[in-house]
């Protein structure tokens, strides 16, 4: 009985929290009003006379063409207003709904409570991943990377495999350095694999990451081009200089949101590396491999993400930070349901949520609502 009602608790407390985000992001679409300057360079970029002149200037923006293309693409048929273009950001916002409920459908059932949590009640993505820029549709993207993947993992058919090259070719597209992001779940598929005797999984993700490799190669060169003219931004990499940026991402209230993500990963790894110890002998199928892939891909997101801000020596701004808490959001809420049959961790993914439901909406209001420019 007691178990009913939790269940039936958990299914109307994701109701609550989808139905908070859909307020939220239609808020902020209403009230950002016109444009601000890289928006403005996104939709420049987009709206050139040709399809040539896109791809011949797309490395003077953060992104690879897909991004400026798809924008072309959406100005053709809806126009370029800023009400429509404010749209076009509330459709980003839908599209990670659909992804965040897709991953936990076909990964492990349970409603995807600390997703919509930790990345639909987010300030940084409700403002910079809905504005027009390519931050939003790559988190969206390498998130949905970790749902297929995942089932990828669990049984490596055909469908599943397409599947995930498609996802991971469209994370790569939209978003260059999600390329890291990709090889820190590749890196995870490898281990689950390898402890698996599974050959065929290795070759699989192999393969898709040689297809994603190939079709960055025409980037490389006009990007790098461009990186030159750059170099005096280069600064020194410090964990302050990482840690920074990386709060203000968390969300707002900037304190609650630092408390509860650091209590969520703490806990939650620990939980999964005592589960993996206790069930080393037999590995039971699925729970272990889940555990065992959400593990590594959230520990290595966060050190070749860090390894690759160091390489690149740029200062980072919040919305850098989004496609990596993407993972982590999913990848926390791969761990908590797949350990949610001990009855306290369900408990505590539980009030953890309502907690942010309460407290985040209300503190994110007044940032949802400002204008992004007052130039206009």
């Amino acid at each position: 009985m007691k178990s009913k009602i939790l269940t039936v608790t958990e299914w109307s407390t994701a109701a609550l929290l989808t139905l908070a985000v859909l307020i939220l992001l239609y808020a902020r679409a209403h009230h950002a009003g016109g444009l601000w300057r890289d928006e403005c360079a996104s939709v420049q970029l987009a709206e050139m006379p040709t399809i040539s002149d896109v791809c011949k200037n797309f490395q003077r923006e953060s992104f690879p063409a897909l991004f400026p293309l798809t924008v072309r693409a959406y100005g053709a048929v809806f126009g370029t207003s800023n009400a429509s273009l404010r749209t076009f950001g509330f459709i980003v916002g839908l599209t990670l709904l659909a992804v965040v409920w897709v991953n936990a459908l076909v990964l492990t059932g349970p409603p995807p409570l600390l997703a919509l949590a930790l990345l639909g009640l987010n300030a940084t993505f409700l403002i910079s991943g809905t504005s027009i820029r390519g931050y939003g549709l790559g988190s969206v993207a390498v998130l949905l990377v970790v749902g297929l993947v995942g089932k990828m993992v669990l049984d490596p058919t055909r469908p599943r495999i397409l599947a995930a090259l498609v996802a991971s070719l469209l994370s790569v597209q939209f978003l260059l350095y999600n390329s890291v992001l990709l090889i820190a779940i590749a890196t995870a598929v490898v281990i689950v694999s390898l402890l698996r005797r599974q050959l065929r999984l290795v070759l699989a993700m192999g393969a898709i990451c040689i297809v994603c490799a190939m079709s960055m190669l025409p980037y490389l060169w006009p990007f790098w081009n461009e990186s030159r003219s750059t170099v005096v931004l280069r600064s020194l990499v410090t964990l302050n200089w990482f840690w920074r940026p990386l709060g203000l991402a968390l969300g707002t209230p900037t304190f609650f949101m630092v408390a509860l993500w650091g209590a969520l990963f703490v806990t939650l790894i620990v939980g999964t590396v005592m589960r993996l110890v206790i069930t080393w002998s037999n590995k039971p199928a699925p729970e272990w491999d889940l555990l065992l892939f959400g593990l590594v891909a959230t520990v290595t997101s966060i050190v070749f993400y860090f390894a690759f801000l160091e390489i690149i020596g740029y200062l980072p701004r919040e919305w850098h930070f989004l496609a990596l808490l993407a993972i982590l959001a999913g990848t926390i809420d791969l761990l908590a349901a797949s350990l949610c049959h001990i009855r306290w961790v369900r408990a505590a993914r539980l009030a953890a949520v309502i907690a942010a439901l309460i407290v985040m909406p209300i503190a994110n209001w007044p940032k949802v609502t400002q204008r992004q420019t007052n130039l206009d």
